[in-house]
């Protein structure tokens, strides 16, 4: 019998399903509820009233670059209402980003919103099937990431392998209230593998809201299958508690998300229908 849904997740879902409708979907492909939000549907009585919000708008920041088009990047920032665009918006319109993120708050709600261009996203889901093999530290897969008003969260970027060893990386420009980053979704050498936070949302249950003619939910159940079918290759002890993706999650975390989904990332089964959901 499925659950009775909460007052808690009944209302973030139906504000996140509203926010990508009205604030997002003229500006993006693709719309993802990721998060606590997402992860919690089928367990949504583990949602509290200090969860918030969090959405991937996936987008073509060279579009959003033409100041004079229907859609730019200063007609988001004001369809979002945000008065302070003027620290981020020279990085994003002078091509020296692909991701950024803002902090929102709408009603009662606050809202984490990652922009990530298409290519960003690109590099992501498809890094498990590009054949790279070898020394990775020789063809990176990284991605330049601006962090505003994060605060501590972005002092420096690290990801983390199998085993629960974190690789960081440090560097960056530092800007009012944020950093211009460099980051690694996907990490390999000839020994590990390393993932970062990008790369681990899409393993954690994220929901399609909105999409415009891509199949996202398609493409992300393919890097389900193809990073997990890459970790059983690279390491012989993959889906032992000793080496799985439950540790690649910072301890909080692990603590919070529902037991199925605790299995199945400290294992090597997979409840398919529940890899990605799309409700556009």
């Amino acid at each position: 019998m499925a659950k009775s849904r909460t007052k808690e997740y009944d209302g973030r879902f139906q504000w996140a399903k509203f926010i990508a409708e009205d604030y997002l979907k003229d500006f993006c492909m693709g719309v993802l509820l990721i998060g606590s939000v997402s992860y919690m549907r089928d367990n949504p009585e583990g949602l509290s009233s200090e969860d918030d919000i969090d959405l991937v708008g996936i987008t073509n920041f060279s579009r959003l670059r033409e100041e004079n088009g229907k859609r730019s990047f200063k007609k988001l920032y004001d369809n979002l209402r945000q008065e302070d665009n003027d620290r981020i918006l020279p990085f994003a319109i002078g091509d020296k980003i692909d991701t950024f993120s803002l902090l929102w708050h709408i009603q009662k709600y606050d809202v984490g919103l990652y922009f990530w261009d298409e290519a960003a996203f690109n590099n992501i889901i498809s890094i498990p099937n590009n054949g790279v093999r070898e020394e990775r530290y020789e063809n990176k897969q990284n991605r330049q990431f601006f962090g505003f008003d994060y605060g501590e969260d972005f002092t420096n970027q690290s990801s983390v392998n199998p085993y629960g060893t974190k690789l960081e990386f440090y560097g960056g420009e530092e800007i009012e209230n944020g950093r211009v980053h460099e980051i690694y979704p996907y990490f390999e050498d000839k020994n590990e593998i390393y993932l970062g936070p990008q790369a681990m949302t899409m393993l954690m249950r994220p929901t399609v809201l909105y999409q415009n003619r891509f199949d996202f939910a398609g493409v992300i159940y393919d890097f389900n299958m193809g990073l997990r079918a890459r970790l059983v290759e690279k390491y012989d002890e993959y889906g032992t508690s000793k080496c799985c993706l439950l540790n690649v999650l910072p301890k909080p975390l692990r603590n919070k998300i529902p037991g199925d989904l605790k299995s199945e990332l400290g294992g090597k089964n997979v409840s398919l229908g529940k890899v990605v959901r799309c409700v556009s």
